[in-house]
């Protein structure tokens, strides 16, 4: 073997694991933020809905159960990027007239 054949050889390999590398790569597509955002609100108000029929014999404790999860729903829109203050509030007073 020359050294001509070893440095083709060799670039081959390299060749061989960059397509390699460049295929094998996960592609990941992120969802648009509107996707996102309806998703986020849809588990709010199948969370809300739960809480609803889950208590619905017990007035009192489906009260506090609502308000818990008003407030942590609540804590979670003030630190997301995809609500504004304005989207948060709007949603929290839909979720709490279920």
């Amino acid at each position: 073997m020359t050294t001509l054949d070893i440095v083709l050889v060799f670039l081959l390999i390299i060749l061989a694991f960059a397509i390699y590398y460049l295929l094998s790569k996960k592609k990941t597509y992120a969802k648009p933020s509107y996707v996102k955002k309806d998703e986020i609100i849809e588990d709010y108000k199948n969370q809300m809905k739960r809480i609803i029929e889950e208590n619905k014999d017990n007035p009192s404790l489906k009260k506090a159960q609502q308000i818990n999860l008003l407030k942590q729903i609540n804590q979670e829109l003030s630190m997301n990027l995809f609500f504004s203050e304005e989207e948060a509030k709007k949603l929290i007073n839909q979720l709490a007239q279920m």
